[in-house]
């Protein structure tokens, strides 16, 4: 089991790493790659996308991916990278980095079928969206969609059907510093 940790979680400290840094990943074939499980990306503007999706494109193993400062237009762009082993995924948009989307959930699921832990924070995600992962990630216990654009929080009641709770099997459901959260009384 290998893991690496690129970039420094401390947003104050400028990193000497350039785009190329990940580039080993995909040298032989992808050899390095393929060893990994386990990796973590602080990108503070140094790394582009196309640096990361050729990255995941060689790392087939991965369990447990983190990419914080992600800044993409649409999470769409990143499902055709993440493998289906994946157990634990956080991303996390940087505040202030505009919009991005997030259209087709259900390839999502079918992609990442293992995921016990998922994190999409700073992203815009509908209802229907929240609703998709929640019942579709079968192995899903915890989920994280703090600072999300476009939930309000009615995904939770399909959750509810006929005075009984389904089963998700869902621990943990993180939904901090959202603006568009709303009271039921």
């Amino acid at each position: 089991m290998l893991s690496l940790k690129v970039g420094c979680p401390d947003e104050s400290t400028q990193s000497l790493l350039s785009r190329y840094c990940l580039a080993p990943l995909s040298n032989q074939d992808g050899f390095l790659g393929n060893l990994l499980t386990s990796l973590y990306i602080y990108n503070r503007g140094w790394l582009n996308n196309n640096s990361i999706f050729n990255a995941l494109r060689h790392c087939s193993n991965l369990t447990d991916l983190k990419i914080d400062g992600l800044i993409i237009y649409s999470l769409d762009d990143l499902i055709p990278f993440l493998t289906s082993k994946c157990q634990h995924l956080y991303l996390e948009k940087p505040k202030g980095s505009g919009g991005s989307s997030f259209g087709c959930a259900t390839s999502f699921v079918t992609n990442c079928p293992n995921l016990a832990s998922l994190s999409l924070i700073g992203f815009e995600l509908s209802e229907k969206i929240a609703c998709v992962l929640l019942k579709g990630l079968r192995k899903l216990k915890y989920l994280n969609l703090s600072r999300t654009v476009g939930v309000n929080g009615d995904f939770l009641r399909t959750l509810h059907v006929n005075g009984d709770y389904l089963t998700t099997g869902v621990t943990a459901i993180l939904l901090a510093h959202q603006s568009s959260l709303w009271k039921s009384c």
